[in-house]
């Protein structure tokens, strides 16, 4: 069920926008007990199809509530089901994301550096919680109307127990195809005794082609993402 704009939902969330996001469908709500503006994520219906996978979507989210708060991460402050569907209410940040900023056309030298060391603290929060995001691109970056960043969307990263060398808090899925190292074009298998390798090449590697993307405008593969 997608919520309307102009619509209160259960007397506390009043909707005032709806988008589509790379995980389902966001709304902007105002939680009338707070005064506060949220943004809601809620997962395609196809991807929560049984008990089980809202069961996994609910563990996923719960990892990115108890990352806590930092100046460059989007804080998420509680997950709950609600119309059958689980739902991730997260804080909104009002400035777009970075890919808009790209797309915009502007940024200079000192802006895209400033950007990079500011996503860098955010996600050495992230690595010292145990998490590691795994889809960090343009997209996946919000920026505050002062100008700070914010990374958004650690649903991907799946806090785990440690088996032997596997290093908590790594979700191996994932990885949008145009920012994936280029050493690794599709996601790693799932088999025993590879998780380190694994971490090196998806997570260093993607990031050096990240920084790619916000100096020209393009994805590190050279071509803009197609619809498939």
């Amino acid at each position: 069920m997608t919520w309307q704009p102009g619509e209160t939902v259960l007397g506390l969330y009043e909707v005032k926008d709806v988008r589509s996001g790379g995980m389902g469908v966001v709304h902007r709500v105002r939680h009338l007990g707070w005064q506060v503006d949220l943004a809601v994520k809620t997962p395609r219906p196809e991807k929560v199809t049984t008990a089980e996978d809202r069961r996994h979507f609910e563990r996923e989210a719960g990892t990115w509530v108890n990352l806590g708060l930092h100046p460059h991460t989007v804080n998420c402050v509680y997950v709950r089901t609600i119309d059958a569907a689980p739902r991730v209410f997260a804080e909104w940040v009002d400035g777009g994301s970075v890919a808009d900023a790209v797309a915009r056309g502007g940024l200079t030298p000192a802006r895209i550096l400033d950007l990079a060391v500011q996503i860098a603290w955010g996600l050495a929060h992230a690595h010292a919680a145990g998490l590691v995001h795994q889809d960090v691109k343009p997209a996946n970056v919000m920026l505050d109307p002062d100008g700070t960043a914010k990374v958004t969307d650690f649903g991907l990263a799946k806090a785990i127990q440690p088996a032997e060398d596997a290093p908590a808090g790594v979700s191996f899925g994932g990885m949008t195809r145009p920012y994936r190292s280029p050493s690794r074009p599709t996601p790693w298998p799932a088999r025993p005794g590879c998780a380190s390798r694994r971490r090196r090449t998806c997570g260093h590697g993607a990031s050096r082609c990240w920084r790619c993307s916000p100096a020209d405008g393009r994805p590190p593969t050279g071509r803009r993402p197609t619809r498939r």
